[in-house]
């Protein structure tokens, strides 16, 4: 039994402890995992985002979970690797999103993603 404590431990020792960021005009709750958060040159960090529906998307996803890398002197990010969970949490799509197609969004300041932006850039990296 203090087997099956200990994996179990270790498992909850291991889960995210996700920083909210704020909530959009759809109701979508943003977070970022800390220590997610690893430095990638002077300017950049790789970063784990999480993203709450607040009613199931016409897909069934619910959970999203989204590696980006946050640009800090040119107030952007890259998605770089997508999850998503439906209401269950059962995973429904995991995929690295390959160099040629992804994207680049700028960061609107006061959205979700600025306030996680401002603490990761802010915050030393692992």
């Amino acid at each position: 039994m203090s087997l099956l404590l200990a994996i179990a431990a270790s498992a909850q020792a291991a889960a995210p402890v996700w920083v909210e960021t704020g909530t959009d005009p759809r109701g979508i709750v943003a977070a970022f995992d800390p220590a997610s958060v690893t430095r990638l040159g002077t300017d950049r960090r790789r970063v784990r985002m999480r993203l709450i529906s607040p009613e199931p998307m016409s897909s069934g996803l619910v959970t999203a979970i989204v590696t980006t890398e946050v640009d800090c002197a040119g107030h952007s990010f890259t998605v770089i690797r997508n999850e998503a969970f439906d209401g269950a949490g059962a995973l429904m799509l995991a995929e690295d999103v390959p160099p040629p197609q992804r994207r680049t969004y700028s960061l609107v300041a006061g959205s979700a993603e600025a306030v996680m932006e401002a603490r990761v850039c802010a915050a030393p990296a692992q």
